[in-house]
């Protein structure tokens, strides 16, 4: 298997665009796992997870990590593509059904609580929420 990625920072967004085409010696239909990292913080506490089934939006609001704040993470995917969630010990991974040799569309993001945007879990999850992605490729 190979992936070839392609990145797009919308100017003004916590959102990075990215567009994935993922070759396969199989024409049979991939499941692909998009995760974000159980990294633990401080005391070891992983933050918030929120899974998001209907929008396929997945969101991490992470522990206070003393002067350092706090970070969050999302990744949302086309719901049309949206095959579910799973764990591993290192991930939450959201799933998403990919033809191979085909480019497929999802979106990641980030913030900091004391980057001035999103200074709560709350402000976070309704930014994510807000979001209308385009997935065409």
């Amino acid at each position: 298997m190979r992936e070839t990625r392609r990145f797009t920072l919308p100017a003004g967004s916590n959102f990075t665009r990215l567009s994935s085409t993922i070759a396969s010696s199989s024409a049979e239909q991939l499941i692909v796992g998009i995760g974000l990292s159980k990294r633990p913080v401080g005391d070891g506490k992983l933050g918030d997870i929120v899974k998001d089934e209907v929008g396929a939006r997945m969101s991490w609001w992470g522990p206070a990590d003393g002067a350092k704040g706090r970070m969050a993470a999302a990744v949302i995917v086309d719901p049309a593509a949206f095959a579910g969630f799973a764990e591993d010990a290192d991930n939450y991974l959201i799933l998403v059904r990919v033809a191979p040799g085909k480019p497929f569309v999802y979106y990641s993001g980030a913030a900091w609580d004391r980057g001035g945007d999103f200074a709560s879990r709350e402000q976070w999850e309704s930014h994510v929420a807000a979001q209308r992605p385009d997935f065409r490729p």
